[in-house]
């Protein structure tokens, strides 16, 4: 039987083998594709005829027309330098090229694709959407509280914009959400960026640091809870994570360094309203139709956004509320055998 769902990322993701297997389970035959280096998937290929009647997509054991599909994910792509370079003797400059061309191909792939069947998250519109000051402005034109932020790597700047807005404690992250990763003792290390927060008085200390690289400053907000959002199509799930009783600090700060359960709960979180109907809307400006979406629940009650991420993880909310995480799974495989009316991009 053809597959009538195309899955595109690493067999090793979790959550995209959760999804596959509510799918299967619903009747509906899948292929999943490991397109997460130029090297793990060599024989997939894309055929276009002269006339454009047909879009083919082409494996090494499969061959069948995209008009065949209901929908395609491309969930990841997993593809880094120093592994290519290390792997197969290439220089930094070479990895960099073989990796930038392998994205593009994926990207025209699946906006060819994208013209006959629903694609969920268009690679376009996901590294698109990824600005975070872009997703700043846009989150507050929707009525959203944000934090003061500055973008910068200019010392003085941002010393004077801290004293203009007489702000004394600021988060800094990353311009982009991610990591890096390095080679250690033969295996393969993600080194993942977290939040980390300063006072004027540590950020002397880094002075020389922050004038190397542009990062992100936003004011420090009190926390009363932190709350991850997640939208898929027109459903919204929200799960709470209480983090601000952990005896470690750095959890306090950013709950992604949490190593026992007991450190944090989560569970699922009544949204009002207007902040569901607002995390939609968000999504759908983003032209996306999946998406995470971080906020800070303060002890005032005000919900700030923080970001959103089109490729965001949910499974590891298992560890603390099985049955929501069950639920967002269960919601992706339905948009994806039961996709709405396509429109090509």
């Amino acid at each position: 039987m053809e597959p009538s769902v195309l899955l595109l990322s690493s067999p090793d993701d979790e959550g995209i083998r959760d999804v596959q297997k509510k799918i299967v389970a619903s009747g509906v035959p899948t292929l999943l594709v490991d397109t997460s280096s130029p090297f793990n998937s060599p024989d997939f290929s894309i055929r276009i005829t002269p006339q454009a009647e047909s879009v083919q997509i082409v494996g090494k054991d499969f061959v069948f027309d995209c008009s065949q599909l209901r929908s395609i994910w491309l969930r990841s792509v997993n593809c880094l330098s120093f592994r290519l370079a290390e792997k197969h003797g290439l220089t930094e400059a070479e990895s960099h090229f073989l990796i930038n061309d392998y994205i593009e191909f994926l990207c025209g792939a699946l906006r060819v694709l994208g013209t006959r069947t629903f694609v969920l998250n268009s690679p376009d519109r996901s590294m698109s959407s990824a600005r975070k000051m872009w997703q700043l402005q846009t989150a507050a034109t929707l009525g959203f509280i944000i934090p003061r932020t500055l973008g910068t790597k200019n010392f003085g700047e941002l010393m004077r914009w801290l004293a203009s807005e007489k702000i004394e404690r600021v988060a800094v992250k990353t311009s982009r959400i991610g990591g890096y990763w390095t080679l250690e003792d033969g295996k393969e290390v993600l080194n993942r960026i977290y939040t980390s927060v300063f006072s004027l008085e540590e950020l002397e200390l880094e002075r020389e640091s922050i004038g190397t690289v542009s990062a992100t400053y936003q004011e420090y907000i009190a926390k009363k809870i932190e709350l991850r959002v997640t939208v898929v199509g027109d459903e919204v799930f929200s799960c709470a994570i209480d983090n601000q009783n952990s005896s470690n600090p750095n959890v306090r700060e950013d709950w992604r360094l949490v190593d026992a359960d007991s450190e944090m709960r989560c569970y699922e979180y009544p949204l009002p309203v207007h902040i569901k109907e607002r995390c939609i809307n968000l999504v759908r400006l983003c032209n996306l139709h999946f998406g995470c979406i971080d906020f800070i629940l303060t002890p005032e009650g005000e919900f700030v956004f923080l970001e959103i991420n089109a490729s965001g993880e949910w499974l590891w909310i298992k560890r603390w509320d099985a049955a929501l995480a069950e639920k967002i799974s269960a919601a992706l495989a339905n948009l994806l055998v039961n996709p709405p009316p396509h429109i090509s991009p």
